[in-house]
């Protein structure tokens, strides 16, 4: 054999790989920085998120609290023209009741009949009459 070359294991056996370079002994000390680092990172990161969720939930409630006044603002924006057409109907039922009784030739004996005018009922009959259901399971009045 020559003396330049690496001796070569027996037939049939494997060569063994060379034992690793020692560790540097500051190795396990930087190790120790790294990974602290890494959590003091990791643990700011979950802090912020944390945070924003917190923040998050805190907007969520307050729009909770706003809810009631935001339902009864667009409750009383739908409502309002059913009012006010109610209260032309019962102008407009009044008037034609005064044309009736001036057209009806009669005596004062005999005074016509009418049905009462219909006061307003309440906004839950209001409401009844206008809208497309009962409030009794969702079925149509």
């Amino acid at each position: 054999m020559l003396s330049d070359q690496e001796p070569q294991p027996a037939e049939g056996l494997s060569s063994v790989p060379p034992p690793p370079p020692p560790l540097p002994e500051w190795g396990s000390a930087a190790e120790a920085v790294f990974h602290w680092n890494q959590r003091n990172w990791r643990q700011e990161q979950l802090e912020q998120e944390l945070s924003a969720a917190r923040e998050e939930l805190a907007a969520v409630q307050a729009l909770l609290e706003e809810l009631p006044q935001i339902f009864e603002r667009k409750f009383q924006s739908r409502l309002q023209p059913i009012l006010g057409e109610q209260e032309r109907l019962l102008q407009e039922n009044s008037a034609l009741r005064q044309q009736l009784l001036q057209l009806q030739p009669q005596t004062r004996a005999q005074q016509p009949v009418l049905p009462p005018v219909p006061e307003a009922r309440g906004l839950r009959s209001t409401l009844r009459r206008v809208l497309p259901w009962s409030g009794r399971g969702g079925q149509a009045a």
